[in-house]
């Protein structure tokens, strides 16, 4: 097995998802049947695990701390994995929020008439930064 950093996609429940999304979960619990090691990226898809299907939903983490069983209540075969960078999924996650805010004002400028150039502005102002993140 190499020692090289390798890339893990792993399906992930809605509400274990939301909460590494947020932020408020930096740490992800699995059976090793992967070799986990720290510097490994967890690309981790959230899975709606009744309708078996990816919601389209995803974040990267990257693993900074591999805490293997048997110990402190960890199961034989099994490892908590600590996120190194957790904050790089929140920021996905305020980014995927300044777009909707974005395209929110875009409707709501193309409802009103523009009469003023700052709105003019702020409209082009917002679609720059949508073509630049992707809508």
């Amino acid at each position: 097995m190499s020692d090289k950093p390798r890339v893990h996609e792993l399906k992930t429940w809605p509400e274990f998802f939301e909460a590494v999304f947020t932020g408020k979960k930096t740490f992800e619990v699995r059976y090793d049947d992967r070799g986990f090691k720290a510097g490994d990226v967890l690309h981790l898809k959230e899975w709606e695990p009744t309708s078996m299907v990816y919601t389209g939903r995803d974040c990267m983490v990257v693993v900074g701390y591999v805490l293997a069983g048997p110990c402190f209540g960890v199961a034989q075969n099994y490892v908590v994995l600590g996120f190194e960078y957790p904050e790089i999924a929140t920021l996905t996650a305020k980014l995927e929020n300044i777009k909707k805010l974005a395209n929110a004002a875009i409707e709501k400028s193309a409802e009103c008439a523009i009469h003023d150039g700052a709105t003019a502005i702020l409209r082009d102002w917002l679609l720059k930064i949508l073509r630049e993140v992707g809508r």
